[in-house]
C-alpha cells in the first residue's frame, strides 16, 4: 500500500502544474517501471520532473517536498523515503520521527540521494504525514506569531488516542481559532492514518 503528501512550490498554475506532474509520474513509476522502493521511487521522480522542465527550456527551480510511504501488508513494516517533509508515527502517546533528506524533488544545488528508512508497525500506531502550511501559519492573540512544528507535535500526541474523524475536527477547529481574522498563507494538508491489522 502506498501513499504520500507533497508539498509543490509554486501557487495557482505553476503549483496545480506540479501536482499533476507527481501524481502522473507517481503512478507511472509504480505501474510500468515496476520500481516499489521508496527512495528509488523519489529518485525516478526527481529524474522525471528536471526532465520535463529541461525540455520546456526551463531549469527551474519548481519542484515538491514530499513524504511518501509503502506499508508490506503481509509484515506491517512501513518504509518511508521523505524529501525535506518527515513522517510522525504516534505510538502510546509517544512520537516517533522518520527525517527526510533536505533535497527536494526536483533541482537542488548539492542533490543528495534519497534514502529509504523501515518501521515495524504495531496495532493502533498512528500516521502522519502533512505540509508545512498547518504550523507555520500566522495567529494567536496577537495575530504575529506563527503555530509553529513543537506545537503542533504536542497537539498531535494530545489527540493521537481519539477516533480519526475527530482528530480531523479538533485539527480544523484549532486551526480556525488560531488564524482568527488572518488570512491563511499557504495550502494546509495533515494526513493521518490508524494502522490496523
Amino acid at each position: 500500500m502506498f501513499f504520500a503528501v507533497a508539498d509543490c512550490t509554486g501557487h495557482g498554475v505553476a503549483g496545480a502544474f506540479m501536482s499533476i506532474l507527481g501524481v502522473t509520474y507517481i503512478n507511472q513509476i509504480l505501474r510500468r517501471n515496476n520500481i516499489y522502493e521508496t527512495n528509488e521511487i523519489l529518485e525516478r521522480l526527481r529524474t522525471e520532473v528536471k526532465e520535463i522542465f529541461r525540455s520546456l527550456g526551463n531549469d527551474s527551480k519548481n519542484g515538491m517536498d514530499m513524504a511518501f510511504c509503502a506499508i508490506d501488508t503481509d509484515t506491517n513494516i512501513l518504509e518511508f523515503s521523505g524529501a525535506y517533509n518527515p513522517a510522525f508515527i504516534v505510538r502510546d502517546k509517544k512520537m516517533i520521527i522518520l527525517k527526510p533528506i533536505k533535497n527536494p524533488i526536483g533541482s537542488h544545488p548539492v542533490e543528495k540521494k534519497f534514502e529509504k528508512q523501515q518501521f515495524q508497525l504495531l496495532d493502533n500506531d498512528c500516521i502522519y504525514l502533512f505540509s508545512d502550511g498547518y504550523y507555520d501559519q500566522f495567529g494567536g492573540k496577537s495575530g504575529e506569531r506563527k503555530f509553529m512544528i513543537k506545537r503542533f507535535k504536542n497537539l498531535l500526541l494530545e489527540i493521537s488516542t481519539d477516533p480519526m474523524e475527530d482528530q480531523k475536527e479538533m485539527l480544523e477547529e484549532i486551526f480556525e481559532n488560531w488564524r482568527g481574522e488572518q488570512s491563511q498563507i499557504d495550502d494546509v494538508t495533515v494526513f493521518g492514518i490508524r494502522w490496523k491489522y
